[in-house]
């Protein structure tokens, strides 16, 4: 069914308004919706996978199948229900990051638009391997990661895990998730200084 643009909903589904990525997501896609001259919603889920999806349910409730949505779910289950109620309700739905393996956009028919990510091992052995080389190759290391069941932040520690083995001198202390978190990350790098020193 063909709707004019400005009849479309167009809404972003994100973590926060207080990381840089999601910002310019969020400023990308309103730029983008002012050129339609469509409306535009950031739906902000604060690291919290109940509203996200709480959230899109509701502006499916009130667009029904205008809603075009840009969607970075908060954990990797939380697509298929996503896209199950956007499929439902006749809308369009574009997943970035996470999904489960077995979701495809070609089971949902233009429903489903697109699934964007990229594989984060390579990714996080070149980072690990960057950081390897700036203290000499040999020592102990922490690390943190992203929230423990995001497609991101498992691929990217399967990066380190691998430099680790390949590097052979070099001792992971510590790892653990900080969800995305900043005020988190702090707490547990000042825990590992008490607890490490230099």
């Amino acid at each position: 069914r063909a709707f004019a643009a400005s009849d479309l909903q167009l809404a972003s589904s994100i973590r926060s308004l207080s990381n840089a990525f999601h910002v310019a997501w969020d400023k990308g896609s309103k730029a983008y919706a002012d050129t339609m001259g469509a409306p535009y919603a950031a739906l902000v889920t604060e690291g919290n996978s109940e509203k996200g999806i709480a959230d899109i349910k509701a502006m499916l409730a009130k667009v029904g199948n205008k809603l075009v949505l840009g969607v970075d779910p908060n954990d990797v289950p939380d697509a298929r229900p996503i896209v199950e109620a956007v499929a439902k309700a006749g809308a369009h739905v574009v997943t970035v990051w996470n999904k489960p393996d077995d979701l495809h956009p070609w089971d949902f028919g233009d429903n489903y638009v697109a699934h964007m990510s990229f594989n984060g091992v390579p990714a996080g052995e070149q980072t690990a391997k960057a950081l390897f080389d700036s203290f000499g190759g040999e020592g102990g290391i922490v690390a943190l990661g992203g929230i423990a069941s995001n497609a991101p932040a498992i691929q990217r520690k399967q990066g380190l895990m691998n430099a680790i083995k390949a590097n052979g001198k070099v001792e992971l202390l510590d790892f653990q998730d900080a969800d995305w978190d900043s005020t988190k990350a702090n707490n547990v790098v000042a825990a590992w200084i008490t607890r490490f020193g230099d």
